[in-house]
């Protein structure tokens, strides 16, 4: 039967096939990234589409009445006749051949088979189209039968074996009249999930029915000429598509519930891939029907996270669309249990502790179980205990073997076993035990190797042969190895037995040693030291045989195996210039050693540096001529052994005789010779090092001071002076000043220079004599000195600048004071001494002192001592004379009842001869107790002449001050300078005058300028109160305790230093107040009494 070409295309409408409904489930689509791409060996089917219509294109949009898919070269059966798809591969092409028997022989049309456009066919006269690929499956709409047609090649028909894949699939509308594939007709009618109605026998119009079939979904119980299986009415998208996945057992899975969207089983014939993550592979399984039959697949190739795809082989051409692959949920698929390794955790000599890492196996852990054993040779070691866990204690095993460590795991029926071997520690063993001599003991030491595992108890046993005598001694720290066992200096033999525990494992040994004494070093002595050895000697006792000797420098090895000599020196060398150690130690053949000594020697510098030293001078031991005189040359060097330098002089230098001692040689020249320089080689030999100089020697004048002059001024002295000979260019002179009737001599140097010939000496006082030095100093010579006297002029007017006329020679004292205290002093007090001057004379002293210890202070000593010459009280006025006192050379007068004090510095620290130091005199302005009448002297009046300053202080109470313009320092009179400066303390209100009257109070500053001084520096200023005559009333009923005034003197420079000095009380008698005169008097005798 041939085929018309249809000219009108047709329209298909497209259906959404089962699987791609648009509310199903995203899980079960396949991503694009992941589709399998595995080929399958599947078979095209061909599916003819049959139209309604009378031109495909006459009408779009229409959908097939009915749709056939055949497999090509199966023959179906239509009643009397058949029809088969035939696949022609010599023209590559198909035909659709219609046959007149039920066995697809007999010929009765063939028509061939175009895949483009539709085209009548005039054996079913309806329009087709035909396409080459997968079949037909049920479409999701309700309008439709479906019906598989199983061919002649199926002998027993079913419909959940692969032979489904053989038959046609076929979709028909309900209650249409249809062509039947073959020239006739049929009609299906209605149907449902479980069976469908048609009737197979009808005319071209379908007007007479002929008996109606019925198919179900399985195969027919008897078998038509139509042979229809698996039938039943589309119902439409009822379930959403899934597959499921189950895990059976290793490498094996059970896939069940493939469903597309109905539960309406077609035959799809479909193919299953699994993959990994990153890899795909096909299975080797494929099904043909949809059923809900639950398949199971072994050797599955993969493990761990894995997934299935169901892939169909159908469409939908009432939809015009294809199945698509379903994916299954993620599953795990273990792998069989593996021990992957045996961890050596620890290890002792019999035990292993071990773990295992295990891999596969289903979750969870604890359904592993293991079985953990060692083996060594036929000896097997059981450890059920690890039966469930991962880590093992293997005890008890043989000491130090090799155990083959098995561990198996099973898992689900699945079992593997990893085997290892380990080799477990070597048990202890002593490897060695040894008794060495040593002086006075015994060292016994050992090796415990192997170690064995952790704490080793070391015992050791000692017994003594000739006694009873048993030590024991015990050790398990591993890094004592060793012990000295005490053993006296007597001959004795001793066992030691040792025995070491560890781990379970016993080792013993002894070893017996015959102590033979002591070897013993003594009587060390050195007996010299050179400047590159050293000697010395010593006694050793208790040697029996030959002995030998090491020594050591600085605890380095110097030399070993020396042997003694009893009674030798031995000579160590040293390097030179140091402090060496040297050791030694003695030792015997049969391994005694002695007591080791060690000596601190110490070596000479080598010689070196060699020069020579001239000296000319007079020869004043000759008797024959005193201007004989001598050439001295001596040699110097540095290091050396002392007493160990020879000297050899050689020089053209002729002389009258020569005399050596020591390094030097004298010359005695009767006469002087040339001044041209002569040569002069001096060799210097002092353990074995030679030095060897050669130089000149040049002869020269004798250095004289030929004569001097002296010019005096009042504090000055020029002096000049002429000299010659000596070493031109190296003349040196110096002058120095001193007091020539001082017995502490301490020259003050004034000049000093090279080549001078004048010097100018300043500071000094008037009308002093002193004793000037002239030092002349040159190389090669003896330093000469000539000494002068010289005084400075004495000063026109040599007297106080204070006015006497008109005043009392009359001065009484009030007592000591008040005393005041800033430092440590201490008080010396020495009263009523008698005098020369007259028998009724009195002399009180206070001597106050304080010294310093302090390395860092500016001063060793500071002293002050108040003088007062007091009159005995039944002496008559008339006779008071005031006392001559010289200081400094200076004379002055000092009245009797007034207090004078000197002032006494040691050690001042200058920091610079340039500098000065400053003595401050504070004196406070004294106050009227209204004893006495106010006198028209006020503020202060201060004259200064060329050896005094003088001042006067106050109104009604006056301080007379007399200050001599000059010092002692270094015993030597010098000039130093006063001034007086005031400040105002503070105004005080009148305690005794009833009107608010108030006085102001002033602060007096007597400043002495002192200049440079070595030694010490005393000061002799001197202080007087006169006081004013009061009224009579007054002066009776006033308290005589009043009469007291506080003079405060302060010294210091870099530190101040506050003293408080006892005040005076003096009365005055004016010629303007005579008429005070008897009752002040009084006043004085009431004090005296009191005090």
């Amino acid at each position: 039967m041939s085929m018309n070409n249809c000219t009108n295309s047709m329209l298909l409408v497209l259906l959404v096939l089962l699987l791609v409904v648009v509310n199903n489930s995203s899980n079960n689509r396949v991503e694009a990234q992941l589709q399998p791409t595995a080929s399958y060996n599947k078979q095209n089917y061909v599916s003819m589409l049959m139209y309604p219509f009378s031109e495909c294109s006459s009408v779009q949009g229409e959908t097939p009445e009915k749709v056939v898919s055949f497999l090509p070269g199966e023959c179906y059966v239509y009643g009397t006749k058949s029809a088969m798809m035939v696949f022609e591969a010599t023209v590559s092409k198909y035909f659709y051949i219609v046959y007149t028997t039920t066995s697809c022989t007999n010929l009765e049309s063939n028509s061939t088979v175009s895949f483009t456009g539709c085209n009548y066919n005039a054996v079913v006269k309806k329009y087709l189209e035909f396409k080459l690929g997968p079949p037909q499956i049920p479409p999701t709409n309700t309008d439709y039968l479906y019906y598989e047609k199983f061919p002649i090649s199926t002998l027993t028909c079913s419909v959940t074996s692969t032979i489904t894949s053989t038959f046609a699939r076929v979709v028909v509308e309900k209650n249409t009249c249809l062509s039947n594939d073959v020239g006739g007709s049929f009609k299906p009618l209605s149907g449902d999930s479980n069976s469908i109605q048609i009737n197979n026998q009808v005319d071209v119009s379908c007007a007479n029915l002929s008996p109606t079939s019925t198919y179900s979904p399985n195969c027919p119980t008897v078998v038509d000429g139509y042979r229809v299986a698996n039938a039943f009415a589309t119902l439409g998208p009822i379930l959403s598509p899934s597959i499921i996945v189950t895990v059976i057992h290793y490498g094996t899975i059970q896939i069940s519930s493939v469903y597309y969207a109905s539960v309406q089983f077609a035959s799809v014939d479909t193919w299953f891939t699994i993959c990994t993550i990153e890899l795909c592979q096909p299975l080797n399984t494929q099904i043909y029907k949809t059923t809900g039959v639950a398949m199971i697949i072994n050797q599955i190739p993969y493990t761990g996270n894995l997934t299935i795809y169901a892939n169909p082989f159908g469409a939908d051409y009432i939809l015009n669309a294809t199945m698509v692959s379903l994916k299954s949920n993620s599953f795990i698929l273990p792998s069989t249990p593996i021990i992957d390794s045996i961890i050596l955790n620890s290890k002792t000599t019999s035990s292993l502790n071990i773990s295992y890492v295990v891999s596969g196996g289903y979750d969870p852990p604890n359904a592993n179980t293991y079985v953990v054993f060692g083996s060594l040779g036929p000896g097997r070691y059981n450890y059920p205990e690890c039966q469930y866990t991962t880590t093992c204690i293997m005890n008890d095993l043989p000491v130090g073997a090799i155990i083959s460590v098995s561990v198996g795991v099973t898992n689900r029926g699945q079992s593997s076993t990893n085997i290892q071997p380990f080799t477990l520690l070597p048990p202890i063993d002593i490897a060695s035990f040894k008794t060495t001599p040593l002086y006075n003991s015994i060292n016994v030491s050992w090796v415990i190797d192997p170690p064995g595992y952790g704490v080793t108890a070391v015992l050791v046993n000692v017994s003594q042969t000739t006694s009873s005598n048993f030590t024991f001694h015990s050790f398990t720290d591993k890094n004592i190895t060793w012990f000295e066992f005490p053993v006296g200096q007597n001959p004795d033999n001793y066992t030691f037995h040792l025995t070491a525990i560890n781990d379970g494992t016993t080792k013993s040994t002894s070893s017996t040693f015959q102590w033979l004494g002591s070897l013993f070093v003594s009587n060390t002595k050195i007996m010299s030291s050179l400047t590159k050895s050293v000697v010395f000697t010593f006694t050793l006792s208790g040697d029996n045989g030959p002995v030998l000797l090491n020594f050591t420098l600085n605890h380095e090895i110097l030399h070993t195996g020396v042997p003694y000599t009893e009674g030798s020196g031995y000579t160590i060398g040293v390097p030179s210039g140091t402090t060496s150690t040297v050791g030694f130690i003695a030792y015997d053949n049969v391994g005694r050693v002695s007591n080791t000594v060690y000596l601190n020697v110490t070596t000479y510098p080598v010689i070196s540096n060699i020069s020579m030293q001239v000296l000319q001078a007079y020869d004043l031991l000759t008797v024959n001529d005193p201007n004989d005189w001598y050439l001295l040359v001596t040699t110097l060097s540095s290091g050396g052994v002392p007493g160990d330098s020879t000297y050899a002089y050689s020089t053209p230098i002729v002389s009258q005789s020569t005399s050596k001692q020591g390094n030097s040689i004298t010359y005695y020249m009767p006469t002087f010779i040339t001044t041209i320089p002569q040569p002069m080689t001096i060799t210097l030999e002092n353990d074995q090092t030679t030095l060897s100089l050669n130089t000149e020697i040049t002869l020269y004048y004798f250095p004289t001071i030929n004569s001097t002059n002296s010019t005096s001024d009042y504090e000055s002295i020029y002096l000049t002076w002429i000299s010659d000979g000596g070493m031109p260019g190296n003349i040196t002179y110096q002058v120095s000043v001193s007091n020539p009737k001082s017995s502490i001599q301490v020259p003050l140097v004034w000049c000093l220079g090279s080549n001078i010939s004048s010097c100018l000496i300043t500071g000094l006082t008037s009308n002093t004599e002193y004793s000037v030095d002239i030092k002349m100093s040159s190389v090669q010579f003896l330093p000469i000195n000539k000494t002068i006297l010289v005084s400075t002029l004495q000063y026109p007017n040599n007297y106080t600048c204070i006015d006497r006329q008109g005043m009392s020679n009359k001065i009484e004292c009030n007592g000591f004071g008040e005393y005041l205290t800033t430092l440590n002093w201490t008080m010396t007090n020495q009263t009523n001494q008698p005098t020369n001057i007259s028998p009724l004379i009195l002399l009180n002293n206070w001597i106050y002192s304080t010294y310093s210890r302090s390395k860092d202070s500016t001063y060793r000593a500071i002293k002050i001592t108040f003088l007062q010459y007091v009159q005995q009280q039944e002496e008559e006025e008339a006779t008071i004379k005031d006392i001559p006192v010289t200081f400094a050379g200076q004379l002055f007068y000092v009245a009797v009842g007034s207090i004078k004090y000197t002032i006494d510095i040691e050690g001042w620290n200058f920091n610079s001869q340039l500098n000065t130091l400053e003595l401050v005199t504070n004196i406070t302005q004294p106050y009227n107790d209204k004893c006495g009448k106010e006198d028209p002297i006020n503020d202060m009046v201060s004259t200064n002449s060329t050896e005094f300053t003088s001042f006067l202080i106050g109104n009604d109470q006056l301080v007379l001050g007399k200050l001599i313009n000059r010092a002692l320092l270094d015993d030597i009179p010098r000039k130093v300078s006063n001034r007086i400066v005031s400040v105002v303390l503070s105004d005080s209100d009148s305690s005794s005058s009833s009107s608010s009257e108030s006085q102001q109070q002033m602060l007096y500053s007597i400043i002495t300028s002192i200049p440079y001084f070595n030694l010490n520096a005393v000061f002799d200023p001197d202080l007087q109160l006169l006081i004013n005559v009061d009224a009579i009333d007054q002066c009776l009923s006033s308290p005589s305790n009043s009469w007291k005034i506080v003079v405060g003197v302060v010294v210091g420079f870099a530190a101040v230093v506050a003293v408080s000095v006892a005040t005076i009380i003096y009365k005055i008698k004016m010629n303007t107040r005579k008429q005070y005169n008897v009752r002040l008097q009084e006043r004085f005798q009431e004090i005296n009494n009191n005090n």
